[in-house]
């Protein structure tokens, strides 16, 4: 049986057995991808998952960046609603005070964003956003991130 077997594999061509294994491939991954994208993610990064007793700070105190900030990256360039995403950059302030992120042209409101570093966000991507671009205001002054967040529905 396994010599019968083996001269038949033997009979394929290249061509065919490479065309073959193409369709056995799209026939698996395709069905798998989309199975994959309808599934719950749940990502949260750290500060989301988190439950610290709030402690007050004096804001005014925290004096704001003078430069414009930057956005080196974003962490997790896709993601569904409630998912969350981290902001990498500079000058964003140690504190949040008037500044904001958005995506999508969407204001993120202070519960979207429960972690605010000099470096570092992470904002909860909201319900009534698309595709988007990412965005950092701090004292009046705004940065794009240079590519698109991908929302997966």
């Amino acid at each position: 049986m396994s010599t019968r077997f083996l001269n038949k594999i033997d009979e394929i061509s290249l061509k065919s057995f490479v065309s073959y294994s193409l369709m056995l491939a799209m026939v698996v991954a395709i069905p798998l991808s989309v199975y994959l994208s309808k599934q719950e993610t749940n990502y949260q990064a750290g500060a989301a998952l988190d439950k610290y007793p709030t402690i007050a700070v004096d804001e005014n105190a925290i004096p704001y960046p003078i430069n414009a900030p930057t956005i080196l990256k974003v962490e997790k360039p896709y993601g569904k609603i409630g998912d969350s995403i981290l902001i990498y950059g500079t000058n964003f302030g140690q504190a949040q005070k008037e500044s904001y992120a958005e995506i999508g042209g969407v204001i993120l409101n202070r519960e979207a964003t429960p972690f605010w570093s000099d470096t570092q966000i992470e904002a909860k991507i909201p319900t009534e956003i698309q595709n988007g671009v990412v965005a950092v205001t701090v004292n009046g002054k705004s940065t794009r991130w240079s590519e698109v967040l991908t929302i997966i529905r």
